[in-house]
Protein backbone atom coordinates (compact mmCIF):
# COMPACT_ATOMS: atom_id res chain seq x y z
CA UNK A 1 0.00 0.00 0.00
CA UNK A 2 1.94 3.34 -1.22
CA UNK A 3 2.33 5.67 1.18
CA UNK A 4 0.35 3.64 4.15
CA UNK A 5 1.65 4.36 7.74
CA UNK A 6 0.98 1.32 10.14
CA UNK A 7 -0.91 2.34 13.65
CA UNK A 8 -2.01 5.92 12.47
CA UNK A 9 -5.34 6.61 10.87
CA UNK A 10 -4.48 5.02 7.83
CA UNK A 11 -4.82 2.09 9.92
CA UNK A 12 -7.87 3.22 12.27
CA UNK A 13 -10.80 2.44 9.55
CA UNK A 14 -14.21 2.53 12.08
CA UNK A 15 -17.87 4.32 11.68
CA UNK A 16 -17.57 7.23 14.57
CA UNK A 17 -21.37 7.12 14.47
CA UNK A 18 -21.73 3.71 15.78
CA UNK A 19 -18.36 3.87 18.06
CA UNK A 20 -19.21 7.13 19.54
CA UNK A 21 -23.10 6.62 19.44
CA UNK A 22 -23.81 9.43 17.96
CA UNK A 23 -27.39 10.54 17.70
CA UNK A 24 -29.38 12.80 15.39
CA UNK A 25 -29.63 15.38 18.17
CA UNK A 26 -25.76 16.07 18.47
CA UNK A 27 -25.94 16.03 14.85
CA UNK A 28 -28.62 18.51 14.89
CA UNK A 29 -26.87 20.45 17.80
CA UNK A 30 -23.78 20.57 15.76
CA UNK A 31 -25.28 21.80 12.64
CA UNK A 32 -27.12 24.99 14.47
CA UNK A 33 -23.70 25.93 16.34
CA UNK A 34 -22.41 26.09 12.66
CA UNK A 35 -25.11 28.25 11.30
CA UNK A 36 -24.45 27.87 7.78
CA UNK A 37 -24.90 31.05 5.67
CA UNK A 38 -24.87 31.43 1.77
CA UNK A 39 -21.42 32.09 0.24
CA UNK A 40 -19.05 31.04 2.75
CA UNK A 41 -16.01 29.19 2.80
CA UNK A 42 -16.09 26.20 5.55
CA UNK A 43 -13.01 24.21 6.39
CA UNK A 44 -13.63 20.87 7.71
CA UNK A 45 -10.37 20.16 9.29
CA UNK A 46 -9.29 16.60 10.29
CA UNK A 47 -11.89 15.09 8.45
CA UNK A 48 -12.06 11.64 8.53
CA UNK A 49 -14.35 10.56 6.41
CA UNK A 50 -16.12 14.04 5.57
CA UNK A 51 -19.33 12.83 8.25
CA UNK A 52 -19.22 16.35 9.38
CA UNK A 53 -20.21 18.01 5.75
CA UNK A 54 -22.09 15.08 5.25
CA UNK A 55 -24.92 15.83 8.04
CA UNK A 56 -24.16 19.50 6.86
CA UNK A 57 -25.12 19.04 2.99
CA UNK A 58 -28.02 16.63 4.34
CA UNK A 59 -29.08 19.10 7.16
CA UNK A 60 -28.77 22.75 5.46
CA UNK A 61 -31.02 23.43 2.63
CA UNK A 62 -29.58 23.17 -1.13
CA UNK A 63 -29.91 27.23 -1.49
CA UNK A 64 -27.21 27.73 1.07
CA UNK A 65 -25.04 24.71 0.52
CA UNK A 66 -25.34 24.95 -3.30
CA UNK A 67 -23.99 28.30 -2.66
CA UNK A 68 -20.89 27.56 -0.08
CA UNK A 69 -17.25 25.82 -0.71
CA UNK A 70 -15.83 22.81 1.25
CA UNK A 71 -12.77 22.32 2.00
CA UNK A 72 -12.18 18.63 3.65
CA UNK A 73 -8.42 18.17 5.29
CA UNK A 74 -6.84 15.07 7.12
CA UNK A 75 -3.41 14.21 6.98
CA UNK A 76 -4.68 10.45 6.20
CA UNK A 77 -4.50 10.01 2.43
CA UNK A 78 -6.81 6.68 3.85
CA UNK A 79 -9.23 8.54 5.06
CA UNK A 80 -9.45 11.44 2.40
CA UNK A 81 -10.31 8.59 -0.29
CA UNK A 82 -13.14 7.37 2.13
CA UNK A 83 -14.59 10.86 2.29
CA UNK A 84 -13.94 11.41 -1.35
CA UNK A 85 -16.51 8.28 -1.45
CA UNK A 86 -18.59 9.17 1.32
CA UNK A 87 -19.45 12.90 -0.47
CA UNK A 88 -19.48 11.79 -4.14
CA UNK A 89 -21.34 13.12 -6.00
CA UNK A 90 -21.14 16.87 -4.48
CA UNK A 91 -19.76 19.58 -6.18
CA UNK A 92 -18.16 22.61 -4.41
CA UNK A 93 -15.34 20.24 -2.08
CA UNK A 94 -12.13 20.48 -2.42
CA UNK A 95 -9.66 17.99 -0.65
CA UNK A 96 -6.05 18.21 0.84
CA UNK A 97 -3.87 15.37 2.52
CA UNK A 98 -1.88 17.80 5.08
CA UNK A 99 -1.37 18.32 8.60
CA UNK A 100 -3.88 20.45 10.55
CA UNK A 101 -0.96 22.35 12.19
CA UNK A 102 0.30 23.73 8.94
CA UNK A 103 -2.60 24.76 7.28
CA UNK A 104 -1.92 25.79 3.29
CA UNK A 105 -4.12 28.14 3.22
CA UNK A 106 -4.16 32.24 3.44
CA UNK A 107 -4.32 34.67 6.19
CA UNK A 108 -8.19 35.34 6.85
CA UNK A 109 -9.73 32.41 4.28
CA UNK A 110 -12.22 30.84 5.91
CA UNK A 111 -15.66 31.95 7.72
CA UNK A 112 -15.90 28.66 9.66
CA UNK A 113 -13.69 26.05 10.78
CA UNK A 114 -14.65 23.11 12.17
CA UNK A 115 -12.76 20.30 13.84
CA UNK A 116 -15.02 17.19 15.42
CA UNK A 117 -12.94 15.06 17.97
CA UNK A 118 -9.56 16.46 16.29
CA UNK A 119 -7.79 18.20 18.72
CA UNK A 120 -6.95 15.04 21.09
CA UNK A 121 -5.33 12.95 18.43
CA UNK A 122 -2.60 15.61 19.29
CA UNK A 123 0.11 16.49 21.99
CA UNK A 124 -1.41 18.57 24.24
CA UNK A 125 1.31 21.62 23.19
CA UNK A 126 0.61 21.09 19.69
CA UNK A 127 -3.37 21.78 19.92
CA UNK A 128 -2.40 25.04 20.98
CA UNK A 129 -0.65 25.52 17.95
CA UNK A 130 -3.94 24.22 16.23
CA UNK A 131 -5.87 26.56 17.63
CA UNK A 132 -3.14 29.22 16.33
CA UNK A 133 -3.44 27.80 12.89
CA UNK A 134 -7.62 28.01 13.41
CA UNK A 135 -7.71 31.85 14.06
CA UNK A 136 -4.83 32.72 11.26
CA UNK A 137 -6.75 31.50 8.76
CA UNK A 138 -10.42 32.70 10.20
CA UNK A 139 -11.66 35.98 8.41
CA UNK A 140 -12.36 38.37 10.86
CA UNK A 141 -15.40 37.45 12.75
CA UNK A 142 -15.04 34.35 12.11
CA UNK A 143 -16.50 31.02 14.09
CA UNK A 144 -14.40 28.29 14.94
CA UNK A 145 -16.69 25.41 15.79
CA UNK A 146 -15.31 22.08 17.55
CA UNK A 147 -17.18 18.53 18.61
CA UNK A 148 -14.65 17.79 21.38
CA UNK A 149 -14.45 15.98 25.06
CA UNK A 150 -14.83 18.03 27.87
CA UNK A 151 -13.65 16.83 30.72
CA UNK A 152 -12.74 17.46 34.06
CA UNK A 153 -9.39 16.88 36.43
CA UNK A 154 -11.08 13.57 37.46
CA UNK A 155 -12.22 12.07 34.30
CA UNK A 156 -9.14 13.11 32.25
CA UNK A 157 -6.93 10.75 33.50
CA UNK A 158 -9.14 7.76 33.37
CA UNK A 159 -10.42 8.36 29.81
CA UNK A 160 -6.86 8.99 28.58
CA UNK A 161 -5.40 5.60 30.04
CA UNK A 162 -8.31 3.41 28.71
CA UNK A 163 -8.11 5.23 25.44
CA UNK A 164 -3.91 4.46 25.71
CA UNK A 165 -5.09 0.99 26.44
CA UNK A 166 -7.30 -0.19 23.83
CA UNK A 167 -5.51 2.08 21.08
CA UNK A 168 -1.89 -0.44 22.26
CA UNK A 169 -4.36 -2.92 21.92
CA UNK A 170 -5.39 -2.27 18.44
CA UNK A 171 -1.80 -1.62 17.26
CA UNK A 172 -2.03 2.16 16.65
CA UNK A 173 1.14 3.17 17.76
CA UNK A 174 1.58 6.51 16.80
CA UNK A 175 -2.03 7.67 18.33
CA UNK A 176 -0.39 5.88 21.94
CA UNK A 177 2.39 7.90 21.71
CA UNK A 178 0.67 11.27 20.34
CA UNK A 179 -3.20 11.51 21.59
CA UNK A 180 -3.77 13.71 24.66
CA UNK A 181 -7.40 14.29 25.66
CA UNK A 182 -7.55 17.72 26.86
CA UNK A 183 -9.44 18.91 30.05
CA UNK A 184 -12.43 21.20 29.34
CA UNK A 185 -10.80 24.05 31.05
CA UNK A 186 -7.47 23.39 28.88
CA UNK A 187 -9.69 23.98 25.79
CA UNK A 188 -11.20 27.05 27.03
CA UNK A 189 -7.51 28.75 28.22
CA UNK A 190 -6.19 27.89 24.78
CA UNK A 191 -9.05 29.44 22.70
CA UNK A 192 -8.95 32.41 24.86
CA UNK A 193 -4.64 32.46 24.77
CA UNK A 194 -5.05 32.47 20.99
CA UNK A 195 -7.16 35.62 20.79
CA UNK A 196 -10.58 33.93 20.32
CA UNK A 197 -13.59 35.32 21.99
CA UNK A 198 -17.43 35.04 22.28
CA UNK A 199 -16.88 31.35 23.94
CA UNK A 200 -19.86 29.37 23.58
CA UNK A 201 -20.99 26.12 24.93
CA UNK A 202 -23.89 24.92 22.61
CA UNK A 203 -24.40 21.54 23.60
CA UNK A 204 -22.38 19.47 26.64
CA UNK A 205 -23.94 15.51 26.47
CA UNK A 206 -23.35 12.49 28.44
CA UNK A 207 -22.94 9.54 25.52
CA UNK A 208 -23.17 6.01 27.17
CA UNK A 209 -19.74 4.77 25.80
CA UNK A 210 -19.21 0.57 25.49
CA UNK A 211 -16.58 -1.45 24.71
CA UNK A 212 -17.85 -4.55 23.07
CA UNK A 213 -18.13 -1.92 20.01
CA UNK A 214 -15.23 -1.44 19.59
CA UNK A 215 -14.76 -4.38 18.53
CA UNK A 216 -14.02 -4.83 15.45
CA UNK A 217 -11.83 -1.54 15.48
CA UNK A 218 -9.33 -3.83 17.84
CA UNK A 219 -8.42 -5.52 14.43
CA UNK A 220 -9.13 -3.11 12.32
CA UNK A 221 -5.55 -2.90 11.24
CA UNK A 222 -5.11 -6.55 10.42
CA UNK A 223 -8.43 -5.65 8.28
CA UNK A 224 -6.44 -3.25 6.05
CA UNK A 225 -3.63 -4.75 5.85
CA UNK A 226 -4.79 -7.66 4.81
CA UNK A 227 -7.35 -6.48 2.56
CA UNK A 228 -10.45 -7.97 4.52
CA UNK A 229 -13.95 -5.81 4.45
CA UNK A 230 -15.35 -8.96 7.25
CA UNK A 231 -12.97 -10.93 9.85
CA UNK A 232 -12.13 -13.75 9.00
CA UNK A 233 -12.25 -17.10 11.82
CA UNK A 234 -8.87 -16.35 13.24
CA UNK A 235 -9.47 -12.36 13.77
CA UNK A 236 -12.77 -12.80 15.08
CA UNK A 237 -10.90 -15.22 17.71
CA UNK A 238 -7.76 -11.91 17.82
CA UNK A 239 -10.51 -9.24 18.23
CA UNK A 240 -12.55 -10.99 21.24
CA UNK A 241 -9.42 -11.54 22.84
CA UNK A 242 -8.21 -7.97 22.86
CA UNK A 243 -11.58 -7.06 24.17
CA UNK A 244 -11.43 -9.38 26.68
CA UNK A 245 -7.83 -7.96 27.86
CA UNK A 246 -9.68 -4.13 27.24
CA UNK A 247 -12.32 -5.18 30.20
CA UNK A 248 -10.05 -6.37 32.23
CA UNK A 249 -7.90 -3.15 32.05
CA UNK A 250 -11.29 -1.61 33.61
CA UNK A 251 -12.12 -4.56 35.72
CA UNK A 252 -8.34 -4.57 37.44
CA UNK A 253 -6.33 -1.39 36.80
CA UNK A 254 -9.07 1.15 37.81
CA UNK A 255 -10.06 1.36 41.71
CA UNK A 256 -13.20 1.83 43.16
CA UNK A 257 -13.32 5.17 43.39
CA UNK A 258 -12.23 5.54 39.57
CA UNK A 259 -15.00 3.35 38.59
CA UNK A 260 -17.75 5.41 40.43
CA UNK A 261 -16.34 8.26 38.71
CA UNK A 262 -17.00 7.21 35.12
CA UNK A 263 -20.16 5.26 36.40
CA UNK A 264 -19.03 1.91 35.19
CA UNK A 265 -21.01 -0.76 34.15
CA UNK A 266 -19.73 -4.91 33.66
CA UNK A 267 -22.50 -6.36 31.34
CA UNK A 268 -19.52 -9.11 30.90
CA UNK A 269 -18.40 -8.68 27.89
CA UNK A 270 -19.28 -4.94 26.99
CA UNK A 271 -18.40 -2.58 30.26
CA UNK A 272 -20.27 0.63 29.77
CA UNK A 273 -18.96 4.01 30.69
CA UNK A 274 -21.83 6.66 31.27
CA UNK A 275 -19.98 9.71 32.74
CA UNK A 276 -17.77 11.08 30.05
CA UNK A 277 -18.97 14.60 28.64
CA UNK A 278 -18.81 16.04 25.22
CA UNK A 279 -19.47 18.96 24.33
CA UNK A 280 -20.41 21.22 21.24
CA UNK A 281 -18.60 24.92 21.64
CA UNK A 282 -17.74 28.12 19.59
CA UNK A 283 -15.89 30.87 19.26
CA UNK A 284 -15.61 33.73 17.02
CA UNK A 285 -12.31 35.82 15.54
CA UNK A 286 -12.51 39.28 16.77
CA UNK A 287 -13.25 41.75 13.77
CA UNK A 288 -10.57 44.13 15.09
Amino acid sequence: MQNYRAGTFDSRIVHYEKIHQITTEQISALVRAVALKPNQKILDGCCGYGSVTRWLIDNVGSNVIDTCNFFLLDDSLVQIERAKENLKGNRNITYAVKNITALPYPNNTFDTVIIKMGLHENPKEVQVEIIKEVFRVLKPGGKFVIWELYLNNLTQPIFQSFIRKKDALAGFNALVQKRYIPRSDEIREAMANSGFGNFTEHYIFNPVLGTKVRLRELISRELKEAGLSEPDENLQKIAEERLDSLNEFLRKELTDEQKNIINLKDDGDNMIISNIDKAIMSATKPLN
